[in-house]
């Protein structure tokens, strides 16, 4: 059930869908890493601690005189899992600085204050031990990691990945703040319709939603007066949302996050997590599990609403969008091998089964520059038995490659303009 549960909050809007199941980039993959890298790290946890706190199983003639023959043997599971979580760590670092806020650097965090705000025994202690061993790995790899992508990846620029390291003017940071409501309750699916009735029935499913993400985003905040009541574990996991989300907030408001709401979505991944935990301690340790059985009923109603959208929609949902409409007008028009900028061009190619083949140019200087993510070279070269390619605009994109005379407008066989898509037939290829 919880896991149907984080499916459907998941896939609360159009945006989370896209963001999880159509196009995976460093939100949703910084989630998926972050899950994955604690659950090696409790598996760890588990073997070493079972294993006596420590990788060597114990010989059988321990507390003997040792003969020269007994080697010390290694618990295989413990350190297996030990290297694993090492070497996940390491390539979640390498993946760059939205990884490291999203996954790497708060789960460092999040072992280190356990171990620090654990007052019922020294740091460096047995019962640690496990803990120590755990952000030592987790710590060491992200900081080999980090070295090594700053060595590989030399002047590369990553200003999209890279939002996470940019601050704003002052003067935007309380219209930043102003903005999170209206994104946080959008980007979970309270959709209002602005001007009609309050109660009319897509305002009284978006009041359900904005309910159920308003307990989704606040529920993690009643931790800090259980924590005591819930096991390391989840104690961990639970600093790792704060941290993460308080990296994703600092972000939001102090720097570039804020311009779109889908930067808020790792914060989505933990809290779910997070309010399980919350609403176990409060359901077990508490006199008021009918608080925590209302609280959840708003969010499992906002689920409950998003599933009935779903199942509503029509099998062929999104084939009247625009990309849908592009694949149309080239086949229309007998036109099967071109280019697009990078958000039009390989997922054509998806939509049309390879019919219509688009590659990825980019177009912000002079000359057209082949792209060079998800391609192949050859894809830019004269292809065989061809005299005619294209290039797809956006009527934008159209008006500035006008404005700015363009090269690729230059001896254009034919110009097909139809709804929001602007067609430049040439006889020969752009490169």
């Amino acid at each position: 059930m919880p896991s149907v549960w984080s499916f459907i909050i998941v896939s609360s809007s159009t945006k989370l869908r896209e963001l999880f199941w159509e196009h995976i980039i460093h939100y949703s993959l910084g989630a998926f890493l972050s899950f994955i890298l604690f659950a090696l790290a409790f598996a760890f946890l588990k073997h070493f601690e079972n294993n006596g706190f420590s990788f060597k199983i114990k010989s059988e003639t321990e507390g003997k005189k040792k003969k020269s023959d007994d080697l010390p043997k290694y618990e295989k599971y413990t350190v297996i899992l030990g290297v694993c979580l090492f070497l996940w760590a390491f390539f979640s670092a390498f993946d760059g600085l939205t990884t490291l806020a999203l996954s790497s650097v708060p789960a460092i965090g999040a072992f280190a204050l356990v171990i620090l705000f654990d007052f019922k025994h020294k740091i460096v202690s047995k019962e640690n031990l496990s803990l120590l061993y755990a952000f030592i790995i987790i710590a060491a790899a992200t900081v080999i990691g980090t070295l090594f992508l700053n060595s590989a990846s030399a002047d590369i620029s990553t200003a999209y990945g890279s939002a996470y390291s940019n601050i704003v003017n002052s003067d935007e940071w309380s219209n930043n703040l102003l903005k999170f409501l209206q994104q946080w309750t959008s980007l979970l699916g309270a959709d209002y319709e602005i001007g009609g009735a309050i109660t009319s029935g897509k305002n009284i499913l978006a009041a359900i939603k904005m309910a159920g993400s308003l307990v989704l985003f606040l529920t993690p905040v009643a931790a800090l007066f259980m924590f005591p009541k819930i096991n390391r574990n989840e104690r961990i996991f639970t600093i790792f949302h704060w941290l993460m989300s308080g990296f994703v907030l600092y972000g939001y408001i102090f720097g570039n996050l804020s311009s779109v709401n889908w930067r808020l979505s790792p914060i989505i991944c933990s809290a779910i997590i997070t309010d399980m935990i919350v609403w176990k301690a409060v359901w077990s340790a508490f006199n008021v599990k009918r608080g925590a059985v209302l609280l959840a009923a708003l969010v499992a109603a906002s689920g409950i609403v998003t599933t009935c959208q779903i199942w509503s929609m029509p099998f062929d949902y999104g084939r009247d969008n625009d990309l849908h409409k592009a694949v149309e007008l080239l086949e229309k028009n007998g036109l099967d091998y071109g280019y697009a900028t990078y958000w039009n061009a390989n997922i054509l190619t998806l939509l049309s089964s390879s019919k219509v083949k688009v590659r990825d140019v980019n177009i912000d200087e002079d000359e057209p520059r082949a792209g060079w993510l998800n391609s192949d070279g050859i894809w830019f070269e004269d292809q065989p038995d061809r005299d005619t390619y294209f290039f797809l605009l956006t009527q934008s994109e159209y008006e500035s490659a006008s404005e700015r005379n363009h090269v690729i407008l230059e001896n254009a066989r034919e110009i097909i303009s139809e709804g929001n898509w602007v067609v430049v037939v040439k006889n020969e290829n752009i490169f």
